[in-house]
């Protein structure tokens, strides 16, 4: 190195009032150092052989050369500081005079906490919105790409993104188009949108969730859409921003009213094959009544036996198929969903077993509070009477009959009905799921049923969208709950 490049680098470093100071050429290597920028760059080193702040900047120092009025500026930068209680600002300039860099550092002193704070806030807030960038490119990459109709906007109808069927399907533009160039009063598509209650709504702050709009694509056909949107205020640029979701529910509807008439047919032919099936079942019946009638007197024991069994299977038979017809109608209902008395709906059922409740010295006890919830009176007695004769079906034999109706709130806040007796009971930990078809929790010699009745139960409450489950004990009695969510009921006022 001259001598003349010696003085211009101590002049540089008076007039500056800097701490360190450095030469390097333009292949890296460093010509001289002088005061701290010694302790990581050192004569006769190239940039390239150590760790140093200036590796990865290579496009930037080329830039410097092409422009040498430009300079470089590195802030906040430590030199292995444990404590890091100075942070350095390097500048790097190109001097086409010597055709070499020339580096120099200032630094700070951070004695005060306040000051490090600031600056490490700083770098914190900086490598923030790096990767926050990051992020906004890569949620903007799955955004847009993500196969559904969905799109971001201002109030004004500016969009912000845009996801790619939703381009090709509604809007008449390529996928070259940028999508800040696409606004509300260039596309035929939100212009139709921002006509309806759906965008009043959305923008009034109001969460819109599947509301049903028609809308015509590029082609021209209409597609009928279920519309969700919401406006939430975005982080950083403080302003509104408007997040919609389109859902093509215009083959859904097709589909509902083919398996709607699909179920109908499904019912009548079940309904003419159950009358196809009992028509024999009924003969058998009627036919071995009069043969036992008939022998009364003469006939033998294995007869009477034989006659008797013939009876029991003819009836199981009737039974099963009007059980399995039960479970087809109930399958293909649609709920309603009104306000209904489920306390009331148990009385009825209650009344409708009174005879046999009297015959057997039953009783049945009531503890609930008034009470509405949305459900399907057909469902929800439909399912009661399965659990009254149930109970009936399964009593103890050593004891009378009690029937428990109790209401009460769940601790997850949802409602709890249960209907409980003092029968027979199972173990309820040990046994299948009661609720799959023809499970039976006691042999066919001591009680007669098909096992199905609970299943009808279990398809009823899918059907109602709640839950059920049963607790038993065996020898003890069994408990069958059920469960629904908190917006599905209320506690009415008193008297």
């Amino acid at each position: 190195m001259t001598g003349g490049m010696e003085r211009s680098l101590d002049a540089l470093a008076d007039d500056l009032n800097v701490i360190g100071v450095a030469w390097v050429d333009k292949d890296g290597n460093v010509l001289s150092t002088r005061g701290e920028l010694a302790s990581w760059l050192r004569a006769g080193e190239n940039l390239a052989e150590g760790v140093s702040v200036l590796n990865g900047l290579e496009d930037e120092l080329s830039a410097l050369i092409r422009d040498p009025a430009s300079h470089l500026t590195l802030q906040d930068i430590t030199f292995g500081e444990v404590e890091q209680k100075r942070f350095h600002t390097i500048i790097v300039r190109w001097h086409p005079e010597n055709e070499c860099f020339a580096i120099t550092t200032m630094a700070i002193e951070a004695s005060e906490n306040s000051l490090a704070s600031v600056t490490q806030l700083s770098r914190a807030r900086r490598y923030y919105e790096e990767v926050l960038e990051l992020e906004r490119a890569h949620f903007r990459g799955i955004y847009e790409n993500s196969p559904v109709f969905a799109f971001s906007c201002r109030e004004n109808g500016q969009l912000v993104a845009v996801t790619r069927d939703l381009r090709s399907v509604f809007l008449d533009c390529d996928e070259e188009t940028p999508v800040n160039q696409l606004s509300l009063h260039e596309t035929p598509f939100l212009q139709a949108l921002a006509s309806t209650a759906i965008w009043a709504d959305v923008w009034s702050g109001a969460r819109v969730e599947r509301r049903n709009w028609r809308s015509d694509t590029v082609r021209g056909d209409a597609l009928e859409l279920e519309v969700s949107g919401q406006v939430m205020r975005h982080p950083t640029l403080d302003c509104l921003e408007g997040y919609f979701t389109l859902f093509d529910v215009t083959d859904l509807h097709a589909s509902q009213a083919r398996l709607l008439r699909s179920n109908k047919r499904f019912e009548s032919t079940a309904r003419q094959v159950a009358h196809d099936l009992l028509a024999p079942l009924r003969r058998i019946s009627k036919l071995s009544e009069l043969i036992s009638n008939e022998f009364e007197h003469t006939a033998s024991e294995a007869l009477r036996s034989t006659l008797d069994e013939l009876l029991k299977s003819a009836s199981y038979g009737r039974n099963l198929v009007t059980d399995i017809v039960e479970v087809a109608r109930t399958t293909a209902m649609r709920s309603r969903a009104e306000p209904i008395d489920p306390l009331s709906i148990m009385r009825n059922v209650v009344d409708e077993y009174s005879f046999d409740l009297e015959e057997i010295g039953a009783s049945v006890h009531y503890d609930s509070e008034p009470l509405e919830v949305l459900g399907d009176e057909t469902l929800l007695m439909q399912i009661f009477r399965n659990f009254l004769s149930n109970a009936i079906k399964y009593r103890s034999s050593d004891r009378p009959l009690v029937v428990h109706y109790a209401v009460s709130e769940h601790v997850q806040h949802g409602l709890r009905i249960a209907i409980s007796d003092n029968g027979r009971g199972f173990d309820s930990d040990a046994a299948p799921d009661v609720f799959d078809a023809y499970v039976r929790l006691v042999g066919k010699d001591d009680v007669q049923g098909t096992g199905i009745g609970l299943d009808i139960v279990k398809e009823a409450v899918d059907l109602l969208g709640w839950s059920v489950h049963a607790e038993a004990i065996e020898g003890q009695g069994a408990t069958f709950v059920l469960t629904l969510g908190q917006s599905k009921w209320r506690w009415l006022p008193g008297d």
